[in-house]
């Protein structure tokens, strides 16, 4: 939970809307405050969880240091295979998977059928995506024949309105229909 005051000493609209939106912004300076401590019975089941929780803050303080010795003491740092080239980039992936199959026992390699059947369902659901995106031929027109079959179209001008296209063959009617003659 964080804080922050109020610059001025009474409470108005103006001051409390700028304070917010600094807030918001990250412009208004936040002052952390602490909660309520929690008060909780001494139980088995609760010093077990303590217990518990200090163990395994050691042990991921003791992996931290493990990875930062490991890694100073090779020449290079932890990437020094890869040197940004086609070999280089190959030879850090297989660093990489040796170590993920080393740190899980139950890592079994694909077969060659299980990748096969895992590329066909791959492309089936390429095929399938592509399908719903790309028009068949048989539903696009006619190369020269317009969209629309009635010949015109719509079209939206700049204030977003659509409008229907004229087909050129009315003779002015409609304007004299739609002026209202207030005399």
């Amino acid at each position: 939970t964080s804080i922050a005051a109020l610059p001025t000493n009474g409470v108005a609209y103006g001051p409390m809307s700028n304070l917010v939106a600094g807030v918001v912004r990250g412009t208004q300076e936040m002052k952390k405050i602490s909660t309520l401590p929690s008060i909780k019975t001494r139980t088995k089941k609760l010093v077990e969880e303590e217990r518990a929780k200090r163990q395994r803050k050691l042990d991921q303080k003791q992996r931290m240091e493990d990875k930062t010795s490991s890694s100073s003491s090779t020449p290079g740092g932890q990437f020094h295979d890869n040197d940004g080239s086609r070999e280089g980039r190959k030879a850090e992936r297989d660093r990489r998977r040796a170590e993920h199959r080393a740190s899980n026992p139950n890592y079994r390699e694909k077969t060659p059928e299980e990748k096969a059947e895992i590329e066909r369902q791959r492309r089936q659901r390429m095929e399938e995506e592509a399908a719903k995106w790309n028009m068949a031929p048989d539903d696009m027109p006619d190369e020269g024949e317009p969209v629309h079959e009635d010949g015109g179209g719509d079209y939206m001008d700049d204030s977003g309105e659509t409008h229907a296209e004229d087909s050129g063959d009315s003779d002015g009617d409609d304007e004299e229909e739609d002026v209202l003659d207030l005399d």
